[in-house]
């Protein structure tokens, strides 16, 4: 499966499966789960023959999502620990409680809604198809931008047209490692930066999925078990916690 957003997204395949073996343990299959081992294997091998952007969205058909073990107001990391599949927290936070999910015309908590919805003004909405209205890009499924109103498509060829608001023309799928060019208005390829090289240059140059851009110039992400400081570009999951990255647990959630 060739996937020009690839490098973008993860730097090298050790970096993939890492990443991927971290989602799958503690995302979707936590010790707080209820996801059987056959899922498990199912969802894997899924992954054969699905398309490049399900992947880089983590939606698989063969990837069943199952209530956890975790109620309403207990501590929790990950969705899929709770019997509500919610896990009520902030985006910048670790830890939340687990919650009934808001449903579609309920009011948003903490700007999240349910799966298959979006907070739009406050409120939850249906996720639109193509062609379908929006406002913004959050409200379209997965794979489309909001343009003049319209759930369309990203534009996901070098040359094509495109506009990063969305006001007319589609912005570029940064997925396939594309952005809009401000001065042609054209998609262009992403220049992808090493450890130490420079980054930064706006959308342009970018650092490899395996790295983060510090002062300037790419750095290696923090492997899980380094010492690491607040603020840390820690391995996929991982998190900078009492110094050291670590995929958090629901004892770091203790106070």
């Amino acid at each position: 499966m060739s996937c020009p957003g690839f490098e973008l997204r993860f730097g090298s395949f050790n970096a993939c499966i890492a990443r991927a073996t971290q989602t799958c343990l503690y995302e979707h299959a936590p010790r707080e789960g209820a996801v059987k081992l056959a899922a498990l294997e199912r969802c894997a091998n899924s992954q054969s023959t699905a398309q490049c952007a399900d992947v880089l969205s983590d939606r698989l058909d063969g990837c069943e999502r199952v209530p956890g073990t975790l109620s309403d107001g207990e501590a929790c990391i990950f969705d899929a620990q709770c019997a509500s599949q919610f896990c009520l927290r902030r985006a910048d936070e670790t830890c939340g409680k687990c919650a009934p999910a808001p449903k579609i015309g309920e009011a948003c908590k903490l700007d999240r809604c349910g799966a298959g919805s979006a907070c739009v003004d406050g409120t939850c909405v249906k996720r639109q198809a193509g062609g379908g209205e929006c406002k913004t890009t959050s409200e379209c499924d997965d794979r489309l931008a909001c343009v003049a109103g319209k759930c369309s498509p990203f534009a996901d060829k070098a040359g094509d047209a495109c506009d990063p608001k969305g006001e007319g023309r589609p912005p570029c799928d940064a997925e396939a490692g594309l952005f809009c060019d401000p001065t042609s208005k054209r998609c262009a390829p992403v220049e992808l930066a090493k450890e130490g090289e420079p980054c930064g240059d706006g959308l342009r140059r970018r650092c490899r999925g395996d790295a983060t851009c510090v002062d300037g110039k790419c750095a290696p992400l923090v492997r899980i078990g380094e010492p690491c400081k607040e603020g840390a570009g820690c391995v996929g999951i991982a998190k900078c916690i009492e110094g050291r990255c670590k995929v958090p647990e629901l004892r770091d959630c203790s106070n």
